[in-house]
């Protein structure tokens, strides 16, 4: 029997949908691999420098908060160039923002430049 374009068509259909399934069941077994290294990073602070263009930077503190479900759950802050204070808590899939993470910091350098955009923002009223 001669294939028909419909005939194609409908394999091609269901051998993408097969393929669809199988790279789904692969990222979970990935997932379920790397989410013992993930959680392990819970409570880890990292520096990362930021910045518009060429000309100014400035650094881009990150603490992870927790690991749930393929996503970080991260603090992060910043001053930039401007003198704008940034501070977020948000959730990001941990495959990806990867360049948050390419320099630890010590907890300790952290917390005192977290305590340094507290004060400058407790003085901002004053």
């Amino acid at each position: 029997m001669k294939p028909t374009k419909e005939n194609l068509q409908l394999e091609l259909t269901k051998v993408n949908k097969a393929r669809v399934d199988i790279m789904n069941q692969l990222d979970e077994i990935k997932e379920k691999e790397a989410a013992p290294k993930l959680k392990a990073m819970v409570g880890k602070t990292f520096v990362f420098e930021n910045s518009y263009s060429h000309d100014s930077k400035w650094f881009l503190y990150t603490k992870i908060l927790s690991f749930e479900g393929n996503e970080f759950t991260l603090l992060t802050f910043q001053t930039d160039s401007y003198g704008k204070i940034t501070i977020e808590i948000d959730t990001t899939r941990a495959d990806s923002n990867h360049h948050l993470f390419q320099h630890t910091l010590r907890e300790k350098t952290f917390t005192e430049q977290w305590n340094k955009i507290i004060t400058k923002m407790k003085t901002i009223n004053q």
